[in-house]
């Protein structure tokens, strides 16, 4: 069973965690250390993208201090791929390897890397992200396997794993802490140092939308949350990919994973019918409808778009292995329409221009644009507010052409044209506009 389910679990293991907890309590004399906060409490749901660029009161010069203390280490960043200052920045960090395994942590994350963009609708946006690999130096290579607290026959309790994995139960010292087992699920991996992880995010990469730490373990597991974690299992990108979209698009788990984790979503509604389900427009694909979640009573009062089987398409949110269902896959789209202004650089550059005399021209121009493969860009220059010219990325402007001593603007539109949106609304919140404001001489 993949990680996928292993949410599924959370909530019975939480008990029988408690109730070890007790028992391990009277038996006094075992030295039993306090574990860390992952391996014990429940999971709060999945931040929106959105919440975790925040205000940050704390100065920097304190952030940098507290790394220093950790471990004064170069740092050195490695650019998978760089694209503009519009793009989004997505920032993977190693655990678990040492000064020595660094090339292999660069190999690892151009794999992950490299999946990520093989999967639809990435595969269209490869140019709208940044990739940045920044080396983290650990103590010791892998990563902690520390077990749970498990009664022994004989009534004493020992730290065991959850599933009888074969690797050894050990505690690694590395930068991040990162850790399997938790939540009593051995793939399920958490951090003990998640501090750590946003002091780097903080000094280095401010503006990252999307961090993800790859853990140097063959084990297979990952995780979510703010900050995604996976392991180098050979099946592990696809964890990471499902993770890239709860954070990214908000997407909720179509199997079922707790009552905490039923809400409205874009890929969940408390809405059953036709005429008012939030993806009624992708209702004419064979492999999309409107099925209720099972597992509990809550559940069963929400619905997803499809549901997976061995011979079906969809869905990755269901189960790995997927493609991602037309309704996840518009969600994702639109998320990187919220965050990329698709125009990166224009000219002139001055948006207040000096008044041309009748007999001058200007050139107004797109230096550079963000295009999707495989999608129509759909670019219109506007004078005044009148269509002026559409599908060019420049057009000139005489001052003959303009009304004297009188204030004009000279605005282009660029949009994504994408066959994988279908919301009415999606040119108007998510048309990239540039304007320039210019007069003519008497």
């Amino acid at each position: 069973m993949g990680l996928h389910r292993c949410k599924s679990f959370i909530l019975s293991f939480l008990l029988s965690l408690l109730s070890l907890s007790v028992m391990a309590q009277q038996d006094s004399g075992k030295g039993r250390p306090n574990p860390p906060d992952f391996l014990v409490k429940e999971p709060k749901p999945m931040p929106l993208w959105m919440q975790y660029e925040q205000k940050v009161e704390e100065p920097l010069s304190a952030v940098t201090a507290r790394l220093k203390q950790v471990g004064n280490q170069p740092f050195q960043i490695d650019t998978i791929q760089y694209n503009g200052v519009n793009a989004i920045d997505i920032v993977l960090m190693g655990d678990g390897y040492t000064d020595v395994e660094q090339e292999k942590f660069s190999r690892d994350a151009k794999r992950c890397i490299s999946y990520l963009f093989e999967i639809s609708p990435f595969n269209r946006y490869v140019s709208f992200f940044n990739v940045y690999a920044l080396h983290v130096l650990s103590q010791e290579s892998g990563i902690s396997h520390p077990g749970v607290w498990q009664a022994n026959e004989e009534g004493t309790h020992t730290m065991r794993c959850p599933e009888n994995s074969k690797m050894p139960i050990i505690t690694k010292k590395t930068f991040f802490g990162v850790s399997l087992d938790g939540w009593g699920v051995h793939r399920l991996t958490g951090m003990w140092n998640k501090q750590n992880a946003r002091d780097l995010l903080r000094v280095y990469f401010p503006k990252c939308k999307v961090p993800g730490i790859l853990s140097n373990t063959e084990e297979y597991g990952g995780a979510g949350g703010e900050i995604l974690i996976a392991t180098c299992n050979g099946q592990s990108s696809e964890i990471y990919v499902h993770e890239f979209a709860h954070l990214f698009g908000d997407l909720a788990d179509e199997y079922f994973g707790g009552d905490v984790y039923i809400d409205e979503k874009p890929n969940m509604s408390r809405k059953g019918d036709s005429l008012s389900v939030r993806w009624r427009h992708w209702l004419d694909d064979e492999e999309v409808g409107i099925y209720p979640h099972h597992g509990s009573r809550q559940a069963e009062k929400t619905f997803k778009p499809t549901q997976a089987t061995e011979t079906s398409k969809y869905c990755k949110m269901e189960k790995l292995g997927k493609e991602f269902c037309p309704v996840c896959r518009e969600r994702l789209v639109e998320a990187i329409h919220e965050q990329v202004n698709l125009i990166e650089s224009a000219s002139p550059l001055d948006t207040v221009l000096a008044p041309l005399s009748k007999s001058e021209k200007l050139t107004f121009s797109l230096e550079k644009i963000y295009r999707a493969k495989g999608n129509r860009c759909k670019i219109t220059w506007f004078v005044d507010g009148k269509l002026w010219a559409a599908d060019t990325t420049r057009i000139s402007l005489s001052g003959k052409e303009l009304t004297p001593e009188k204030a004009h603007i000279v605005e282009v539109c660029v949009e994504d044209v994408c066959s994988f949106v279908r919301t009415g609304n999606h040119e108007t919140f998510h048309t990239s506009k540039h304007r320039w404001n210019i007069a003519r001489k008497r």
